[in-house]
């Protein structure tokens, strides 16, 4: 029927051959490997979930942070603090820009 079927791609017995599609130099008793195509779909879609892992994390992370200098704002001795405060959420500000940088560029 001309159908086009991609070669079996099995692990070789000897590791520095890769894949193979013939069964006599393959691995005893080890499962069809899937093929490239899907293993860089795999491949992508696990780097897109542990992106969204660790922005998930940095955002728990950073809301707390933001609570906890809230908090301070509200003590009675904010006001001796206030500009040091300030300070401390501009370089959170910044913090976060950089991590969600990081975050980003590790998954490319």
């Amino acid at each position: 029927m001309g159908g086009c079927t991609e070669p079996a791609r099995l692990l070789a017995a000897r590791s520095e051959f890769g894949y193979t599609d013939r069964m006599d130099r393959a691995l005893r008793d080890e499962p069809e490997a899937v093929s490239p195509a899907e293993q860089r779909r795999l491949t992508k879609q696990a780097g897109l979930d542990a992106q969204a892992r660790a922005r998930q994390d940095w955002d728990g992370h950073y809301q707390r942070l933001r609570l906890e200098l809230a908090d301070l704002h509200g003590q009675a001795y904010a006001k001796a603090l206030g500009s040091e405060l300030r300070l401390m959420e501009r370089h959170l500000a910044k913090l976060d820009r950089l991590v969600r940088l990081a975050i980003q560029s590790a998954s490319v």
